[in-house]
């Protein structure tokens, strides 16, 4: 006979991970950057104004940025700025691939499939701690900007995705074991 509880654990760690998965997308909008004193200081003085023409965000917006609203920025400014450009296809590819990863989390999370659950988690926190370091080398977090809630969440969440994950493969063994051993004992 199969342990009911093996079951449960197994819904408990599916959910688990459905809800990490769920958390790291909504991180995406959430503050990711959070401007410093010194730096909301200077964006007050043109607090309504727009940041460019083609993008609906003001200096007032650019206190708190999620990663989307940071590549849409980042995307608008490489109309102006050449170097910028290059930046801003970089910040945008980086948030193609985590949404791409992250989406994929959500289906293998879905099928309960634990390792491709854990490969790109994987690969989602490696873009994601690169963007983290290109934030660095550009100097964007020297005076600007430091860590917003959106960050936190994100590897709060990616570190629960990989637990969750590698507890529902070892409640899949289980259940495989407990199955095979109940057709030996019938």
């Amino acid at each position: 006979m199969v342990d009911k509880g093996i079951y449960t654990r197994l819904t408990i760690s599916f959910a688990i991970a459905l809800l990490a998965t769920l958390t790291m997308i909504a991180s995406l909008f959430l503050p990711q950057l959070k401007a410093t004193d010194e730096w909301a200081t200077s964006l007050d003085a043109g607090r309504d104004n727009k940041i460019y023409s083609t993008v609906n965000i003001t200096y007032e917006d650019m206190k708190e940025l999620s990663i989307v609203e940071f590549a849409l920025v980042m995307g608008m400014a490489s109309s102006y700025d050449t170097d910028m450009a290059i930046a801003g296809a970089g910040f945008l590819i980086m948030l193609i691939f985590i949404s791409i990863f992250l989406l994929l989390n959500l289906l293998f999370s879905l099928i309960k499939k634990p390792i491709p659950l854990i490969i790109f988690n994987i690969l989602a926190f490696g873009v994601f701690c690169l963007q983290k370091w290109i934030y660095g080398a550009s100097g964007i977090m020297d005076f600007r900007y430091e860590w917003g809630i959106g960050y936190y969440t994100y590897i709060v969440g990616s570190v629960v995705l990989f637990a969750s994950s590698i507890w529902m493969m070892i409640n899949k063994a289980q259940l495989k074991n407990s199955k095979e051993a109940a057709m030996r004992n019938y």
